[in-house]
C-alpha cells in the first residue's frame, strides 16, 4: 500500500479570479444577445384575415391550381399541405372578416410575410396568425381562457423575453380581456410587457368557432403589419384597379419571367439570361385598353409590364 497524500487546493489568485469574472460577464452577454424568439423549427400552420368570403373562396381555387400554386404562393412546392375555411359562425359575428388555415407550410414563417407584403393578393389580407407545434412538436393549444392565462405564464416564466411584444388576438375583442388577465397577476407571474409597435416578438393567439385557442410567439420578423387605412394600390399606380389586372396577368403566367407559361418553362424560353425581367421580350406586344377611364390599365400595362 502506497504512501497516503493528501492534496490541498490552492486558492485562486487574483489573475484567475479576474480572468473567471471575464468569462462570466462574456457569458452573460452572449445569452442577452439571444433572439427574444428562436424562428420555430416545427410544423406550422398560418391563418389568413381575408376581407370577404369571395376572396378567400379565391385563394381556395388558387392553392388547388397546381400550376397557380407554383407562382402565387411562396417558392416551396407545395406550399402547404392542404387548406381549410376556418371562419365558421364568425362570419356572422364578425362581419367581412374570413379566414384561410394553410395547414403544416413548408415555407419559414419569416419567407410567407415576405410573400405577403410582395404578393398582388396583399390587398385582401389584414392578419397573419402563425400557429406551430409548439416545444417538442406538442400543439400550443388551451380549451378555455383561464388556461391560455396559465400556458403563457408557464411558457414566459421558462422563456422570459427580453423587451416588448405585441398581441394579436383574434377576436380583436379578446385582447383587451386577455391584456386585464395578464395584469392582474403578481408580477413575478407575469413577465409580458406588451406594445403595439414597440416590440422585439409577437404573440398570436387565435380562438377558434368550437373556442380552442391556439397561440405561438413569434419573432419580430414573422410580423405582418397592415392596417385598414393603409396603402392599397400598387406602388406608382393612381387606381386600385392596377393591382386586379397585375393578379390576373400574374396568374395566367402572362408575366412570369417575361411570359414563360405558369411555371412550367412554356412560353417564355428557357428563363435565363433574361436580365430585364422580360420588358423587352413584351415591348413588341400589344394591348388595347377599351374605354379605358382613368386609364389605371393602361398605365399598368405599359409601366408596370412594360408593353407597347
Amino acid at each position: 500500500m502506497g504512501p497516503h497524500v493528501t492534496t490541498t487546493k490552492r486558492p485562486p489568485s487574483p489573475e484567475d479570479a479576474a480572468t473567471e469574472r471575464k468569462q462570466n460577464k462574456v457569458s452573460a452577454m452572449q445569452q442577452q444577445e439571444q433572439p427574444a424568439v428562436a424562428p420555430s423549427t416545427s410544423p406550422t400552420d398560418c391563418i389568413l384575415q381575408v376581407v370577404s368570403e369571395d376572396q378567400l373562396d379565391k385563394l381556395c381555387a388558387y392553392f388547388d391550381d397546381a400550376g397557380i400554386q407554383r407562382i402565387l404562393f411562396p417558392p416551396s412546392h407545395p406550399c402547404a399541405l392542404s387548406v381549410e375555411n376556418v371562419t365558421g359562425h364568425l362570419r356572422r359575428t364578425e362581419t367581412g372578416k374570413s379566414f384561410l388555415q394553410f395547414n403544416g407550410i413548408s415555407a419559414p414563417a419569416g419567407e410567407w410575410v415576405k410573400w405577403m407584403n410582395e404578393s398582388p393578393v396583399r390587398f385582401a389580407i389584414t392578419r397573419m396568425y402563425f400557429l406551430d407545434g409548439g416545444e417538442q412538436g406538442v400543439r400550443q393549444t388551451a380549451e378555455s381562457l383561464d388556461e391560455l392565462v396559465e400556458q403563457l405564464a408557464a411558457h414566459g416564466a421558462k422563456h422570459p423575453p427580453p423587451g416588448p411584444i405585441r398581441l394579436q388576438f383574434r377576436p380583436r375583442t379578446m385582447e383587451k380581456v386577455l391584456l386585464d388577465r395578464l395584469e392582474a397577476m403578481d408580477q413575478k407571474d407575469n413577465p409580458f410587457e406588451f406594445h403595439p409597435v414597440k416590440s422585439v416578438a409577437s404573440l398570436h393567439v387565435f380562438q377558434y368557432p368550437g373556442g380552442t385557442f391556439r397561440w405561438s410567439m413569434r419573432t419580430a420578423e414573422e410580423q405582418f403589419y397592415t392596417s385598414p387605412d393603409g396603402p392599397t394600390r400598387i406602388p406608382g399606380s393612381f387606381t386600385r384597379a392596377a393591382a386586379k389586372l397585375a393578379e390576373a396577368l400574374l396568374v395566367s403566367g402572362e408575366t412570369i419571367d417575361g411570359g414563360g407559361g405558369r411555371g412550367d418553362g412554356g412560353g417564355g424560353g428557357d428563363g435565363g439570361g433574361d436580365t430585364d425581367g422580360g420588358r423587352a421580350g413584351r415591348m413588341d406586344r400589344v394591348a388595347v385598353d377599351v374605354g379605358a377611364s382613368p386609364g389605371g390599365w393602361t398605365h399598368h400595362l405599359a409601366v408596370g409590364e412594360g408593353m407597347g
